[in-house]
């Protein structure tokens, strides 16, 4: 963390290369935060494009069938962030949050379209 105190950009650079998510014993996968994504909100929330990497790192990765499972565990870590101390961050989850919940709505209804034979 050191370095990107001292550097301009680093801490968006760190943001973009790290897991920000970690499974935790009797959680569902990737619904927690590791300490350095932690650490990141913490020291560096307050700019934008730490928060733009972490969400960019959050939502890549492939799965298959329902994504709602995938969702719900993200929503489970975006839910920890409405109590953090920074007021940006704090926004940032609810926006995402909402962004979730819209998505989980649309991928439900994906899921049942594709039991009818729709999709």
């Amino acid at each position: 963390m050191d370095w990107c105190r001292r550097e301009a950009g680093a801490p968006a650079v760190v943001a973009g290369l790290c897991e920000p998510l970690l499974d935790q014993p009797g959680a569902p996968p990737l619904s927690s935060w590791t300490p350095l994504a932690t650490s990141l909100l913490t020291e560096f929330g307050e700019q934008n494009e730490v928060r733009a990497e972490l969400r960019s790192n959050v939502f890549t990765g492939v799965w298959s069938g329902s994504e709602v499972p995938r969702l719900e565990s993200r929503r489970q870590a975006f839910t920890e962030l409405l109590s953090h101390p920074r007021e940006e961050v704090r926004a940032w989850a609810q926006d995402i949050l909402d962004l979730i919940a819209r998505r989980i709505r649309d991928a439900t209804r994906e899921d049942e379209e594709r039991e009818l034979g729709i999709w």
